[in-house]
């Protein structure tokens, strides 16, 4: 529920407050499922959607990263939800203006 509160919070730019309900639920999924759950996939995937929205694409990169990463150990090369991730950390990549590792994203994806 705190990560779906986040993304109406992020939805209405409310950005500090979603960045807090997204780390909260992070937190709570970690302790409560591991590090290595969907759950927590999708928060970090939300935490650098909020970063990036925010225009903080460094941060972003940061969050969008681990969650490409971990969406592959999770759910494999082929899988939708992977590409979504994949092309989420190609668009932070781009908006750090690394240009050719975004491109390389957007067509992995």
């Amino acid at each position: 529920v705190l990560d779906t509160i986040g993304q109406a919070q992020r939805s209405l730019g409310k950005f500090t407050e979603a960045l807090e309900k997204h780390n909260r639920a992070l937190m709570l999924f970690k302790k409560f499922h591991g590090d290595e759950n969907p759950s927590v996939m999708i928060c970090l995937n939300n935490l650098s959607l909020a970063y990036q929205a925010m225009k903080d694409y460094q941060k972003a990169l940061e969050f969008s990263e681990q969650a490409r990463r971990l969406s592959i150990k999770l759910l494999g090369n082929k899988h939708s939800i992977v590409a979504g991730m994949i092309d989420n950390h190609g668009a932070n990549l781009t908006g750090c203006e690394r240009y050719d590792e975004a491109l390389e994203c957007h067509h992995a994806a």
